[in-house]
C-alpha cells in the first residue's frame, strides 16, 4: 500500500525522535541507529509493513511496539557481544530468551506476535494478521479427566435432536480429532471410514507445509461423529442446520449452563496428549501447522528426518489420545464396523463387550464371551463380521460409568434419557 507524504514524514519523524524507556544510555547509543533504520525497513520501506503499522488502524499494530521489540533484542545481542544484523538480532535464539524474561503470559504472546510481523514485514511477506487474535490470547486451558462427566452430560442434555448432534460433533472432533473452529468446514463427505475400521475427517482447509490431509478420530469418539455424519447429505455441513458459525453456535449450546464448553480447549486438550506421545514432525502434520511454527504447541520434541512417522503409522496414539482418562476405556474399543444392508440403514457402529466373568447376553439372546485380561480390540472384518442388526443407539453396548469404562452416552448421569441417543 502507498503511504501519503504526511503518513511517511509522520512515522519517519517518530523514529528518529524515539528514545526507549529502561534501556541503557550507553548500549542505545550503540543500538540507536541499527534500531531506527531497521523500523524504518519494517514500516515506511515495507509494502506490507506500512499497511499494517501505519495506514490500517484496525490492526492494533503501530510503529512504537515496532520499536519498542527492536529496542530489547537488539540491547540483548549488543550485550552478549553480538554483531547488529537482521539475522541475529531477530533470531529465533534471541527472541526466546527475551520472552523468558517476560512474567505475564499475555505480554509473552503479544511480543512474540510482533516479532514475527517484524520478520515478515523485513522479509516481504504478507504479514499474519489473520492470526492475531488467536495467538495473542493466553493459551487454552486443557480439559483434564474429571471433566469427562460434565462433557458427556453437556452433549446429551441439550433440548433438542439437533443441538445434541451439534454437541456431538463439537466435542467429538475438538476432543477426539483436535479440530478446533474449523469444524464449521466440515462436511458429511469429509468423514470417512477405511477398511480397518478407522474413521478419518478429511481438513482439506488445512494449508500449512507438512499438514496432515485427514485425521483419524478416536476410537471412543468415532461413532458419535460417524452417526451424524450419516445423517447428513455429502455436501452439508456436519454441524448441520442453517447457522454456520461455530463461535454462536457453541455459545447457544451453553446458554444458562454452568459447564460451558469451549472449543478452544477441546483442541487444547488433544493437542497436549498428541505432541506429548507423538514424534515432533508427526504431530506437527496432525496438529495442522509446519515445522517452524510447532514450538508453541510441543512439550517433547522428537524429530527422525530420516523417516518421519506417518498418520497411520501411530493409530496407537491418534486412535487414543485420551487413554489417560478413567473414564475412558479406549483399549477395549473395536472400530466401527460396516452393519448389513438388511438393517436397511447405512449407520456405521462401535460394539464396545461388557466386561464380566463367562459371557453376556444381548437383547436379541445372542450369547457372547467376555474379552480376556488385557485383550485388545482386533480389526473389523468388515465382510466375514456384520453384526445381525445395529444396536439401539450409539452406547446401547457400553457399561455403567463406575465401571471405569466409557461414559453411556444413551442413558446419561440423570434418569429418562435413555432414548435420546448420542
Amino acid at each position: 500500500m502507498t503511504l501519503t507524504n504526511q503518513q511517511r514524514e509522520e512515522v519517519v519523524r517518530r523514529i528518529e525522535n524515539y528514545v526507549p524507556n529502561g534501556t541503557d544510555d550507553g548500549a542505545w547509543e550503540h543500538i540507536a541507529h541499527f534500531v531506527r533504520e531497521t523500523a524504518k525497513k519494517a514500516t515506511v520501506e515495507s509494502e506490507t509493513g506500512s499497511k499494517a503499522f501505519v495506514a490500517d488502524q484496525k490492526s492494533s499494530v503501530d510503529v512504537r511496539g515496532v520499536l519498542r521489540v527492536l529496542t530489547r533484542a537488539s540491547a540483548r545481542a549488543f550485550n552478549s557481544g553480538r554483531a547488529l544484523t537482521v539475522d541475529t538480532v531477530l533470531s529465533d535464539a534471541n527472541v526466546s530468551a527475551i520472552l523468558a524474561t517476560l512474567k505475564s503470559r499475555n505480554s509473552v504472546s503479544q511480543e512474540a506476535y510482533l516479532y514475527r510481523l517484524v520478520r515478515e514485514a523485513l522479509n516481504g511477506q504478507e504479514l499474519s494478521l489473520y492470526n492475531r487474535r488467536d495467538i495473542e490470547k493466553p493459551p487454552a486451558q486443557p480439559y483434564e479427566p474429571n471433566d469427562w462427566q460434565r462433557l458427556h452430560h453437556w452433549v446429551v442434555s441439550q433440548s433438542t435432536e439437533l443441538r445434541r448432534e451439534r454437541a456431538a460433533v463439537i466435542v467429538g472432533l475438538g476432543l477426539g480429532a483436535g479440530i478446533g473452529q474449523e469444524v464449521a468446514l466440515v462436511k458429511a463427505r469429509d468423514v470417512t471410514l477405511d477398511l480397518n475400521g478407522v474413521v478419518w475427517v478429511a481438513v482439506p482447509h488445512r494449508v500449512a507445509e507438512g499438514a496432515a490431509p485427514a485425521i483419524p478420530v478416536a476410537a471412543a469418539l468415532a461413532r458419535s461423529v460417524w452417526e451424524v455424519a450419516q445423517k447428513r447429505d455429502p455436501d452439508e455441513l456436519l454441524l448441520g442446520g442453517a447457522e454456520s458459525d461455530v463461535r454462536e453456535i457453541t455459545k447457544r449450546l451453553n446458554l444458562n449452563r454452568s459447564f460451558r464448553v469451549e472449543l478452544d480447549r477441546l483442541r487444547a486438550t488433544w493437542v497436549r496428549e498428541v505432541v506429548r506421545h507423538l514424534p515432533r514432525e508427526t504431530a506437527a502434520a496432525a496438529v495442522g501447522t509446519d515445522i517452524r511454527d510447532f514450538r508453541r504447541f510441543e512439550k517433547i520434541a522428537r524429530l527422525d528426518l530420516s523417516k518421519p512417522d506417518s498418520l497411520a503409522d501411530r493409530l496407537d496414539v491418534l486412535a487414543a489420545p485420551l487413554r489417560d482418562w478413567p473414564a475412558l476405556s479406549l483399549s477395549e474399543a473395536k472400530p466401527v464396523e460396516d452393519v448389513d444392508s438388511d438393517t436397511g440403514t447405512g449407520a456405521v457402529v462401535v460394539t464396545l463387550p461388557k466386561p464380566v466373568a463367562g459371557g453376556t447376553t444381548r437383547d436379541d439372546e445372542t450369547e457372547t464371551a467376555a474379552p480376556e485380561p488385557g485383550q485388545q480390540a482386533a480389526v473389523a472384518d468388515l465382510d466375514a463380521h456384520r453384526p445381525m442388526r445395529a444396536p439401539r443407539s450409539i452406547s446401547s453396548e457400553l457399561p455403567a460409568p463406575e465401571e471405569g469404562r466409557l461414559f453411556d452416552f444413551a442413558r446419561g448421569p440423570n434418569p429418562g434419557t435413555e432414548r435420546r441417543g448420542w
